[in-house]
């Protein structure tokens, strides 16, 4: 039985995924890599989701910021992580922090944002040559936090931005 439903959420993950080249296997490879480190730090996480962005959802942004191309969008590929503290937050983003190439960050921990004050997004280049996408969203949250964040959400709270990135990678 887990085995189908296995099976079905990759078919449906396929479908939703289809308009970018490979990034199925991009998330595959990313989600094994944050649970390598989850276990290396022994970081109890509450909860790991990622999701890709819809097409159109992908392509009123693109048009939003007047991107060149598609894969330019900051958030194609985004997971989001939950912890129950600080301690376990801060570790888990220390050792991200060393490993990835980062592109921008809202660390609202040091930030002293009242809003959401245990939490930290940022954004990493793509290593993955395979997949075009240019960046990686990343969002942590402790448990208190991200029920806060998901049910009072107002993302103009949040400091959200499409940046025009100077890479010199060929597509």
């Amino acid at each position: 039985m887990n085995f189908i439903l296995f099976l079905i959420i990759n078919f449906l993950l396929n479908i939703k995924g289809s308009y970018i080249p490979h990034i199925i296997n991009l998330a595959n490879k990313e989600i094994i890599n944050y649970q390598k480190i989850l276990e290396i730090q022994e970081v109890p996480c509450h909860l790991q989701i990622f999701r890709i962005k819809s097409f159109p959802s992908a392509f009123k942004k693109k048009n939003k910021f007047k991107l060149k191309t598609i894969y330019e969008v900051n958030d194609l590929l985004a997971y989001r992580f939950v912890f129950f503290n600080r301690v376990d937050l801060l570790k888990f983003y220390q050792h991200l922090y060393t490993e990835k190439s980062l592109v921008s960050v809202n660390n609202y921990i040091s930030d002293n944002n009242f809003n959401y004050n245990n939490s930290i997004l940022f954004r990493y280049q793509n290593d993955y040559k395979q997949c075009p996408i240019f960046q990686i969203e990343c969002q942590m949250f402790t448990i208190k936090d991200y029920y806060t964040f998901s049910h009072y959400e107002n993302k103009k709270l949040l400091y959200m931005k499409n940046i025009n990135y100077p890479y010199d990678k060929e597509l």
